[in-house]
């Protein structure tokens, strides 16, 4: 007869070594689906509102500054590729919304998606072989730096979002005003909030009289 080599006591080694294992593999899915999420959400919520919004305006950009016959085709490919592509970057900055350290996602809604939309957007113009001048692009900038920093405070008011959250364009369009509004009166409020949250440099109390 064989002798049994591993003996009772080897029963709960291989329990634990079991739980481990299955830990692992259940870590490693919830891992896949994490990174499954990610890759698909701007697919899935594909922002149609901000994206018709953009295409307008930078396409009059274009337009406006090349003139009428040779900005045509620049205006054209601008409309082409901000449908395209600014509803995913919207959704990706909605995405960002999430991210646990906020100045960090705010940063990079702000300053990170729209300097590389702005480099993508360079490269189709570079692509389709259209005029696109300095000027145009340190506007474009601008421009994008400022919509994204409002469209992060529209976000966070509820407005302008795809999926779940999404309430209808018209909603969001008659929110705009008072949201425009405290947007632009959004730095005086945080250097009031500064200024208050700084201590006196000098107590100065008066004396009394003896």
């Amino acid at each position: 007869m064989h002798s049994n080599r591993r003996g009772v006591g080897s029963e709960p080694e291989d329990d634990a070594d079991r739980s481990i294992a299955q830990r692992s593999i259940a870590q490693r899915s919830i891992a896949d689906r994490s990174i499954a999420q990610s890759i698909l959400f701007p697919f899935r919520y594909w922002n149609w509102k901000t994206a018709s919004i953009t295409a307008v305006i930078r396409g009059s950009v274009f337009l406006g500054a090349l003139g009428r016959h040779a900005g045509q085709k620049g205006a054209l490919i601008e409309i082409a590729y901000v449908i395209g592509t600014s509803g995913f970057f919207s959704a990706i900055q909605q995405g960002l919304l999430g991210v646990r350290n906020r100045w960090l996602g705010n940063l990079a809604i702000v300053a990170g998606v729209p300097v590389a939309a702005l480099l993508l957007d360079c490269l189709a113009h570079l692509a389709a072989a259209t005029p696109n001048p300095s000027k145009v692009t340190i506007g474009v900038l601008i421009f994008s730096l400022i919509s994204a920093a409002f469209h992060l405070h529209m976000m966070n008011s509820g407005a302008m979002l795809a999926g779940k959250n999404e309430q209808s364009f018209l909603e969001d369009l008659k929110a705009v005003p008072a949201l425009t509004i405290s947007f632009v009166c959004a730095p005086l409020r945080w250097a009031t909030q500064l200024l208050s949250a700084v201590p006196r440099a000098v107590d100065w109390e008066p004396e009394s009289a003896d």
